[in-house]
Protein backbone atom coordinates (compact mmCIF):
# COMPACT_ATOMS: atom_id res chain seq x y z
CA UNK A 1 0.00 0.00 0.00
CA UNK A 2 1.32 3.47 -0.81
CA UNK A 3 2.14 5.75 2.08
CA UNK A 4 -0.48 8.31 2.97
CA UNK A 5 0.36 11.79 1.69
CA UNK A 6 1.52 14.26 4.33
CA UNK A 7 -1.03 16.80 5.58
CA UNK A 8 -1.32 20.11 3.70
CA UNK A 9 0.60 23.14 4.97
CA UNK A 10 -0.76 24.98 8.02
CA UNK A 11 -3.89 26.98 7.30
CA UNK A 12 -4.80 25.01 4.15
CA UNK A 13 -7.06 22.07 3.43
CA UNK A 14 -6.40 19.23 0.96
CA UNK A 15 -8.86 20.86 -1.44
CA UNK A 16 -7.07 24.24 -1.16
CA UNK A 17 -3.70 22.63 -1.93
CA UNK A 18 -5.07 20.73 -4.92
CA UNK A 19 -6.74 23.90 -6.23
CA UNK A 20 -3.50 25.87 -5.92
CA UNK A 21 -1.42 23.15 -7.53
CA UNK A 22 -3.83 22.81 -10.45
CA UNK A 23 -2.94 26.42 -11.29
CA UNK A 24 0.82 25.75 -11.56
CA UNK A 25 1.81 26.08 -15.25
CA UNK A 26 2.51 22.78 -17.06
CA UNK A 27 6.03 23.99 -17.88
CA UNK A 28 6.86 23.58 -14.18
CA UNK A 29 5.92 19.90 -14.15
CA UNK A 30 8.59 17.27 -13.69
CA UNK A 31 8.38 14.00 -15.54
CA UNK A 32 10.58 11.55 -13.66
CA UNK A 33 11.64 12.49 -10.14
CA UNK A 34 10.02 14.30 -7.30
CA UNK A 35 11.87 17.37 -6.07
CA UNK A 36 12.05 18.16 -2.33
CA UNK A 37 9.84 21.21 -2.79
CA UNK A 38 7.08 19.31 -4.54
CA UNK A 39 3.53 19.25 -3.28
CA UNK A 40 2.02 16.11 -1.90
CA UNK A 41 -1.36 14.58 -2.44
CA UNK A 42 -3.26 15.04 -5.68
CA UNK A 43 -0.65 17.37 -7.12
CA UNK A 44 2.03 14.78 -7.85
CA UNK A 45 4.46 15.87 -10.53
CA UNK A 46 4.00 19.58 -9.88
CA UNK A 47 6.92 21.62 -8.64
CA UNK A 48 6.20 24.39 -6.18
CA UNK A 49 7.68 27.79 -7.03
CA UNK A 50 10.48 28.89 -4.73
CA UNK A 51 13.01 31.67 -4.28
CA UNK A 52 12.70 34.85 -6.31
CA UNK A 53 9.73 33.69 -8.46
CA UNK A 54 7.76 32.87 -5.31
CA UNK A 55 8.55 36.25 -3.73
CA UNK A 56 7.46 38.04 -6.92
CA UNK A 57 4.23 36.06 -7.02
CA UNK A 58 3.43 36.79 -3.36
CA UNK A 59 4.20 40.51 -3.78
CA UNK A 60 2.02 40.57 -6.89
CA UNK A 61 -0.87 39.12 -4.91
CA UNK A 62 -0.39 41.71 -2.15
CA UNK A 63 -0.26 44.55 -4.70
CA UNK A 64 -3.45 43.22 -6.28
CA UNK A 65 -5.16 43.18 -2.89
CA UNK A 66 -4.18 46.80 -2.36
CA UNK A 67 -5.44 47.89 -5.77
CA UNK A 68 -8.66 45.86 -5.65
CA UNK A 69 -10.07 48.07 -2.88
CA UNK A 70 -11.67 45.12 -1.13
CA UNK A 71 -13.36 45.68 2.24
CA UNK A 72 -10.79 45.43 5.07
CA UNK A 73 -12.67 42.52 6.69
CA UNK A 74 -12.14 40.47 3.50
CA UNK A 75 -8.35 40.85 3.44
CA UNK A 76 -7.43 41.18 7.11
CA UNK A 77 -6.46 37.53 7.65
CA UNK A 78 -4.59 37.38 4.33
CA UNK A 79 -2.48 40.34 5.42
CA UNK A 80 -1.87 38.81 8.86
CA UNK A 81 -0.53 35.68 7.18
CA UNK A 82 1.55 37.74 4.73
CA UNK A 83 3.08 39.67 7.63
CA UNK A 84 4.37 36.34 9.00
CA UNK A 85 5.97 35.23 5.73
CA UNK A 86 9.56 34.00 5.96
CA UNK A 87 10.58 36.22 3.02
CA UNK A 88 11.45 39.66 4.37
CA UNK A 89 10.07 41.61 1.40
CA UNK A 90 6.71 39.85 1.66
CA UNK A 91 6.42 40.24 5.43
CA UNK A 92 7.28 43.95 5.28
CA UNK A 93 4.71 44.51 2.51
CA UNK A 94 2.11 42.52 4.46
CA UNK A 95 2.68 44.59 7.59
CA UNK A 96 2.61 47.83 5.58
CA UNK A 97 -0.70 46.94 3.92
CA UNK A 98 -2.16 45.72 7.20
CA UNK A 99 -1.42 49.10 8.80
CA UNK A 100 -2.59 51.03 5.74
CA UNK A 101 -5.77 49.13 4.83
CA UNK A 102 -6.88 47.57 8.13
CA UNK A 103 -5.56 50.02 10.69
CA UNK A 104 -7.29 50.14 14.01
CA UNK A 105 -8.05 53.76 14.71
CA UNK A 106 -9.25 53.95 18.30
CA UNK A 107 -12.46 55.75 17.40
CA UNK A 108 -13.25 54.09 14.05
CA UNK A 109 -11.50 50.75 13.47
CA UNK A 110 -11.47 49.58 9.84
CA UNK A 111 -12.51 46.12 11.01
CA UNK A 112 -14.79 45.96 14.02
CA UNK A 113 -14.31 42.41 15.23
CA UNK A 114 -17.42 42.57 17.39
CA UNK A 115 -19.77 43.59 14.59
CA UNK A 116 -18.25 42.12 11.41
CA UNK A 117 -19.93 38.81 10.74
CA UNK A 118 -17.58 35.91 10.17
CA UNK A 119 -14.24 37.58 10.92
CA UNK A 120 -13.85 36.04 14.37
CA UNK A 121 -15.06 32.65 13.12
CA UNK A 122 -12.52 32.73 10.26
CA UNK A 123 -9.75 33.81 12.63
CA UNK A 124 -10.66 31.02 15.05
CA UNK A 125 -10.62 28.45 12.23
CA UNK A 126 -7.27 29.77 11.00
CA UNK A 127 -5.82 29.64 14.52
CA UNK A 128 -7.11 26.21 15.57
CA UNK A 129 -7.97 24.57 12.27
CA UNK A 130 -10.83 22.11 12.06
CA UNK A 131 -9.07 18.94 10.96
CA UNK A 132 -8.39 17.14 14.25
CA UNK A 133 -8.60 17.16 18.02
CA UNK A 134 -11.21 19.14 19.90
CA UNK A 135 -11.77 21.46 16.92
CA UNK A 136 -12.59 18.58 14.53
CA UNK A 137 -15.59 19.64 12.47
CA UNK A 138 -17.25 16.55 11.04
CA UNK A 139 -19.74 18.74 9.16
CA UNK A 140 -16.88 19.85 6.87
CA UNK A 141 -15.93 17.23 4.24
CA UNK A 142 -12.60 15.58 5.05
CA UNK A 143 -10.76 17.09 2.06
CA UNK A 144 -11.82 20.61 3.03
CA UNK A 145 -10.73 20.52 6.67
CA UNK A 146 -8.08 23.12 7.49
CA UNK A 147 -4.87 22.48 9.41
CA UNK A 148 -4.04 24.86 12.29
CA UNK A 149 -1.94 27.91 11.39
CA UNK A 150 1.80 28.02 11.92
CA UNK A 151 3.15 29.24 15.29
CA UNK A 152 4.16 32.60 13.74
CA UNK A 153 0.62 33.26 12.45
CA UNK A 154 -0.91 32.08 15.73
CA UNK A 155 1.23 34.51 17.74
CA UNK A 156 0.26 37.40 15.45
CA UNK A 157 -3.44 36.59 15.72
Amino acid sequence: TPAAPPPPPPGLSDADLTSLMDKVPPARQQSTTQAPNQAAGGAAGMELPSGEPLVKRKLGILNFLEGARLPPREILLLLVVAACDPYDAVSKRGEELQKKLCSTDGTRPAVNLEQEEGVLKDAFTLFHGNASGVTLNTAVPEGQRVQPASPAVRSRL
